[in-house]
């Protein structure tokens, strides 16, 4: 099912993840996805075996990851300004766990409260050496 490398030694490499079907026959190094994880498989034939991490048909390679915060915004332009916690900046539409990127310093701040904001960092980095005059 997937795409592998082949060699003297025999296929190298994992297959691309595929959704896992019941019907589906899956081979050594197929890669499944199911309920939000990714498993290997571990041997040639698998069919009809639900994905778990049983070490005999399945490993996980990765599980999902928790639930990010709901809806939260990205907002850009000035108004919010300083690299303090608590910063009071009218933006129309914020609420907690929304994010404003400083169009003019590049710094990013995170919503604690609507219109409230905490630095968070910057992503300008420092000034690089002077170059080589031009002709």
């Amino acid at each position: 099912m997937g795409d592998y490398v082949s060699t003297a030694a025999g296929r190298v490499g994992y297959g691309l993840p595929q959704p896992y079907s019941a019907t589906a026959s899956y081979a050594l190094r197929d890669v499944v996805q199911y309920q939000g994880a990714t498993y290997v498989v571990m041997m040639d034939g698998v069919h009809g075996v639900t994905p778990a991490d049983d070490g005999v048909h399945y490993r996980v390679l990765c599980t999902r990851g928790e639930q990010g915060a709901s809806n939260a915004v990205w907002f850009a332009g000035t108004a919010v300004t300083g690299t303090s916690n608590g910063i009071a900046a009218g933006v129309v539409g914020s609420k907690a766990g929304d994010m404003y990127l400083n169009t003019d310093t590049g710094d990013i701040y995170h919503a604690v409260a609507p219109d409230t904001w905490d630095f968070a960092r910057s992503i300008v980095g420092p000034q690089g050496a002077q170059g080589i005059q031009g002709e």
